[in-house]
């Protein structure tokens, strides 16, 4: 790294010597006889400081997350390798495989990759394990980062989500997420509802109504699959709405799934799924639920709000046009899921400070600004780009109200941020598939789960 900086500095020292070589030619006045040789003295010059001032490309390994909010890199990357001299070499995966590569690497202290997505589910277990560079110094030195990167202007609850307790900083927040309701317009005015819900309690009375199955028709749809946590993420927006964290008051840390509002919230996520929702919805993660949306057959669909743009896209959704959108709010202590992915970089990088460069560059108020006008993605990080005109231009108004709405009540641990954290996932999604399957009731189920997560914290 020091290296690289002494050649930068004696590469900008060449050519200032260089230059002021050209212009004392030039003030000894032109050469009369031949005055495109001056010209040609002048250009081989610059030639020279230019190619002592270009060096060979340094190459850094990204390790991403397959969804539209990453892959909207590939349409700026060989911007960003223009202009840094840095090669970039994206490896794209699915969820279910990139992170349990990006834990396996992490863990056996690999130098494969010099930046890596991670998210809030899994930052609990990056920073237990040591396993990637606190960005403290990185984010306070001026000679790494300018004051117009600006960190504070990304949201709080990404901040945090990418933090430890301790407050250290241990990723760049890239994308947020948190949970609204979909509903299907049209079904909604033929049913005679002028209103979109605003409780889990209208949801659920607006779901009989909207439930005609003899249509193939059905109320709601939301995860409900233990693969992949699927159904304690969508249990999770009911327990939060009821006031839950894993924090509460009377209860050790995360020794919460016996609690009154852990035991209401699984009480409710079951109901609705058993009396409301499709044939076969215990197996239904995010790709299931979103196309019966999409398809019509479902009049609405709680899930994470980063979908508009897919639903807005008459090529995607047939019921585009047709699609309205809620954050719901039970007052007092509600709250939402705040899910956040950004930049972790490994201890072993070999690149760091490549890794740097990249990291703040897909973060930067200028790249989201061009993200918006692109019009991929709209799940950003920065207040400055959520309150610009742009980003209220260029999204559906109602969506950007909820999304904002939501967003202003999010929970940033909603997985413990400890390295048992998915573990305690696990146990509550064992119990929800237990009891909607109508293999114990949704009490004892939970209490069993909360035994099971005593057991876990010994």
């Amino acid at each position: 790294m020091k290296r690289k900086r002494m050649q930068r500095l004696i590469s900008v020292l060449l050519t200032g010597i260089l230059l002021s070589m050209a212009m004392l030619t030039g003030c000894a006045g032109e050469n009369k006889e031949n005055p495109g040789e001056d010209r040609q003295e002048e250009a081989a010059l610059q030639q020279t400081a230019e190619n002592n001032e270009t060096e060979e490309p340094e190459t850094i390994s990204v390790l991403v997350m397959d969804n539209d909010n990453f892959r909207d890199l590939e349409l700026f990357v060989k911007d960003f390798e223009a202009e840094h001299n840095i090669k970039v070499n994206l490896e794209i995966l699915q969820e279910s495989a990139q992170v349990p590569k990006m834990q396996l690497v992490l863990s056996s202290e690999g130098s494969d990759y010099d930046v890596i997505a991670a998210s809030n589910k899994t930052i609990g277990q990056i920073v237990s394990g040591d396993w990637c560079q606190p960005l403290d110094e990185y984010l306070n030195d001026p000679a790494w980062t300018g004051e117009d990167y600006d960190y504070m202007d990304h949201i709080e609850g990404a901040r945090t989500a990418l933090s430890s307790q301790d407050g250290k900083v241990y990723g760049l927040p890239y994308f947020s997420e948190t949970n609204i309701l979909y509903y299907n317009k049209a079904m909604f005015e033929e049913a005679g509802i002028t209103e979109p819900p605003k409780t889990f309690a209208e949801v659920e009375e607006y779901a009989k109504l909207l439930h005609k199955p003899e249509k193939d028709q059905y109320g709601i749809v939301y995860r409900a699959s233990r693969e992949g946590n699927a159904n304690s993420y969508s249990w999770l927006f009911f327990f939060l709405a009821q006031g839950g964290t894993w924090h509460m008051q009377g209860y050790p840390d995360y020794e919460v799934a016996a609690s009154p509002e852990a035991i209401t919230a699984a009480n409710n996520w079951v109901n609705m799924l058993k009396n409301y929702s499709t044939p076969g919805i215990s197996t239904y993660g995010f790709e299931e639920c979103s196309t019966a949306f999409k398809q019509g057959k479902a009049a609405m669909f709680l899930d994470a709000s980063v979908y508009s743009v897919m639903y807005e896209d008459p090529e995607q959704c047939s019921v585009a046009g047709d699609v309205g959108y809620v954050a719901l709010d039970e007052g007092n202590d509600s709250k939402t899921v705040c899910v956040t992915w950004g930049w972790v970089m490994p201890k072993n990088a070999q690149h760091k400070e490549a890794a740097w460069e990249f990291m703040k560059w897909s973060t930067s108020k200028e790249f989201y600004q061009k993200e918006i006008e692109a019009g991929n993605r709209n799940a950003f990080t920065r207040s400055s780009t959520l309150n610009s005109p742009a980003f209220k231009d260029n999204f559906n108004g109602e969506w950007a109200t909820a999304f904002e709405d939501a967003l202003s009540r999010a929970y940033s641990e909603y997985t413990p941020s400890i390295a048992e954290g998915t573990q305690i996932r696990e146990t509550i999604g064992i119990a929800l598939s237990k009891a909607l399957s109508d293999q114990m009731e949704v009490e004892p189920a939970m209490q069993e789960a909360e035994a099971e997560i005593e057991r876990i914290l010994e």
